[in-house]
């Protein structure tokens, strides 16, 4: 998937991770396929709530930000960006990527660019 973020000319973004090995084994291979600030932490436990983990997030200022986070976290992030409504979470296979265009950073300020499954590469 990194390679396929490649692809799409996605390169240095600021990567946030969670602090679990996974995340951070995750972070660490995307960040040597494409670049990026060296990443940081940010509390993207599973059991967080996405609107607290996106005010966390908007202190990156970042053009291009990368979350490596864990479900149901990240379906529940990407709902709340894109609906605005954090109650219904959307499914991410593992492993899976999507990308959002993000007017501004909070409850439906992003669009849905485009979501991969690792087997859609």
């Amino acid at each position: 998937m990194a390679r396929f973020l490649a692809d799409q000319g996605l390169y240095d973004p600021v990567i946030c991770h969670s602090h679990y090995a996974r995340a951070r084994q995750s972070a660490s291979i995307v960040r040597q396929q494409i670049g990026g600030d060296s990443g940081e932490y940010v509390e993207l436990a599973p059991d967080r709530d996405p609107g607290q983990a996106v005010t966390v997030l908007q202190a990156n200022d970042a053009p291009l930000l990368l979350c490596v986070a864990h479900q149901p976290l990240v379906g529940a992030m990407v709902n709340y960006l894109v609906d605005g409504d954090a109650g219904w979470g959307r499914p991410f296979a593992t492993g899976a990527i999507a990308l959002l265009h993000c007017e501004f950073l909070g409850p439906a300020g992003a669009s849905l660019v485009w979501y991969r499954e690792p087997d859609e590469r």
